[in-house]
């Protein structure tokens, strides 16, 4: 447990040096604890203790991103996985192609 008003420097060198292609990150703390974390960045993605976009801007989005707040705790849950370019290819080509269901050809009978 290591205790610091903002944890992004710290998750941005954990992805420096593992380098991961998608991760969870989660954040857990007793309500004063939580409260105690400083607003990291503005925005819709900013958490207590995290500047989110920092780690968007590492070429991650957030895919889930929860806020649980529970009797005596907090739970911060975010899921990353690369940003989307938006362009198909080839590799996710060929898989909508072995996805394809080949029409079924009419068959005559002779009868």
């Amino acid at each position: 447990n290591i205790v610091l008003k903002d944890y992004t420097a710290l998750a941005l060198k954990v992805l420096k040096c593992f380098r991961p292609e998608r991760f969870i990150l989660t954040l857990m703390g007793n309500r004063a604890s939580m409260q105690n974390l400083e607003k990291a960045a503005k925005g819709a993605h900013a958490k207590p203790g995290l500047a989110v976009g920092a780690l968007c801007d590492r070429g991650f989005q957030a895919e889930d991103d929860i806020l649980l707040k529970f009797e005596h705790y907090d739970l911060i849950f975010l899921q990353f996985c690369p940003k989307s370019t938006g362009k198909l290819t080839e590799q996710n080509s060929s898989t909508e192609n072995e996805k394809a269901v080949p029409k079924a050809s009419p068959q005559t009978s002779d009868r």
